[in-house]
Formats: C-alpha cells, sequence, structure tokens
C-alpha cells in the first residue's frame, strides 16, 4: 500500500491506516529540550506496524523512516533526491510517498 501523509490527515500528532491484516500507527515527534547545556531537537516521523498472532498476541514493529530506505516493513522514498538519507519528519512528508509492504 502506497501513501502520501500529510499533516491534516494527523490527530494529536498520531495517523492510523489498516492494510491487509496489519495497522500502521504513524506520530509524529516535534519536540525540543535541553541535553548537556545544549538545545536538542527531534524531528521525525515514526511508523510503528502492528498485526495479531494466531495466538491472539498483538505484535508490533517499529519501520524505518529514512527517506530512500525500506526494510521489508515499511519505506519511504521522494522524486526530491535532496531528500534521501534524511528522516521523514512532518516538514518534508508531503514530498514523499511512503510504501507498508504486506
Amino acid at each position: 500500500m502506497k501513501l502520501v501523509l500529510t499533516q491534516d490527515l494527523f490527530v494529536n500528532n498520531e495517523y492510523s491506516v489498516i492494510y491487509g491484516e496489519n495497522t500502521a500507527t504513524f506520530t509524529i515527534v516535534d519536540e525540543t529540550f535541553e541535553a548537556l547545556g545544549k538545545e536538542a531537537v527531534i524531528n521525525r516521523v515514526l511508523c510503528l506496524v502492528q498485526n495479531t498472532d494466531t495466538d491472539g498476541n498483538v505484535i508490533g514493529q517499529l519501520g524505518s523512516m529514512v527517506i530512500g530506505v525500506g526494510d521489508m516493513i515499511v519505506g519511504a522514498s521522494s522524486t526530491d533526491s535532496t531528500l534521501v538519507g534524511k528522516l521523514l519528519n512532518k516538514d518534508n512528508m508531503a514530498q514523499c510517498t511512503v510504501e507498508l509492504y504486506e
């Protein structure tokens, strides 16, 4: 399944989509905090893919959200070559296509 994430899809920085037997939950993390006397910034989109095994246990896997890299869980690509190798974040996600592998 391929999709383009836009900020209007997210409610409280989360967006979930069901595909096949899986549920992918995307979370925008955009935080600034102080660490070791310096300002640190986290600006990325995380993806947790969950499904249920035959015993009813929920299994979750975090997918890589590096543009241009897929990990057989989820991948992100862009026609903008300057984004390759960067983390998917709220500022560049609309320029990327996310692929959820089944």
